[in-house]
């Protein structure tokens, strides 16, 4: 089964022309539009991973999809392990338990794409064995990050998803910023 999902953030009027133009090469079979505020958007996929569930994620981002790339995803589709199973590729536009990773379904698959990916990772699909990726989805803005991190939370309030941590030392696979508290200009 395959399936497309489209999301325009702006002004619902302003986005009908690309929406209309990216479902009509699709040539769907069924369409339904409408318009939802922020917080039915943050709620649409709730009951296809309902809470309780254990979920595994990997994430990446490419440049370009190359053949090559295709080509494993497509075999990577004959292997999957459960029809719960879900390859995903989104495409983010502007706006936008740990275990070993041969033991996990895509940890092989995620390995072998690595090298055609860009550098980055959308911290919202990053796992819990992904916390070494935390600079990696930051970037160029990791610095402010530590920098807003050391100043607003330097207990560590908010971390219980991959986080910047501020603290002097480690003991654990923690990404850690060897920072003092500074003023942020």
């Amino acid at each position: 089964m395959a399936g497309n999902s489209l999301t325009w953030t702006g002004d619902p009027e302003a986005g009908r022309p690309y929406l209309g133009h990216a479902l009509s090469i699709c040539s769907p079979n069924s369409v339904s539009s409408s318009i939802v505020s922020f917080l039915n958007l943050q709620t649409v996929a709730d009951t296809d991973f309902a809470h309780g569930r254990r979920y595994y994620t990997k994430s990446g981002y490419f440049t370009y999809l190359d053949d090559s790339s295709i080509d494993r995803l497509v075999e990577a589709v004959s292997s999957m392990p459960s029809s719960e199973t879900q390859i995903e590729l989104a495409h983010l536009g502007s706006a936008a338990a740990p275990m070993a990773a041969k033991a996990t379904a895509f940890g092989g698959l995620f390995n072998t794409l690595r090298p055609a990916m860009k550098p980055g990772v959308y911290v919202n699909f990053m796992s819990g064995d992904e916390q070494h990726r935390v600079q990696e989805a930051y970037q160029e803005r990791w610095d402010r990050m530590v920098a807003v991190k050391t100043h607003y939370d330097p207990n560590r309030f908010f971390r219980l998803n991959q986080e910047c941590s501020t603290k002097e030392t480690r003991h654990d696979s923690t990404c850690i910023a060897r920072r003092k508290p500074e003023r942020l200009r």
